[in-house]
């Protein structure tokens, strides 16, 4: 008699068994589940590091602004105290250079 090769026996070609399916599935379950906390706080992190530039370039707007009207003050003060000059009058050029060059 001849002997036929059993059917219970695997081949290499046969594939997976429902068995190792489900156990692959559940690696990959568990290998993904620690892995969304994580690029969720990445998220969070990325946002808090865009405000905190965007913070950043709003004081050093406020800052530049306060230095302009800083500015403003002390030239409204020179004008006003110490170049008290009258106003000029000029209808020509040659007098107007004058004026301007003496």
């Amino acid at each position: 008699m001849q002997s036929h090769p059993s059917k219970s026996r695997r081949t290499p070609e046969a594939g997976m068994t429902l068995l190792e399916l489900i156990i692959a599935c559940t690696i990959l379950l568990v290998l993904a589940s620690a892995a969304l906390p994580l690029q969720r706080y990445t998220i969070v992190r990325q946002r808090e590091a865009e405000l905190r530039k965007d913070l950043r370039d709003m004081r050093d707007a406020i800052d530049r602004y306060k230095d302009l009207a800083q500015v403003e003050q002390a030239f409204r003060n020179c004008k006003t105290g110490l170049l008290e000059m009258r106003p000029w009058y000029v209808t020509k050029e040659e007098s107007t250079r004058g004026h301007a060059l003496e």
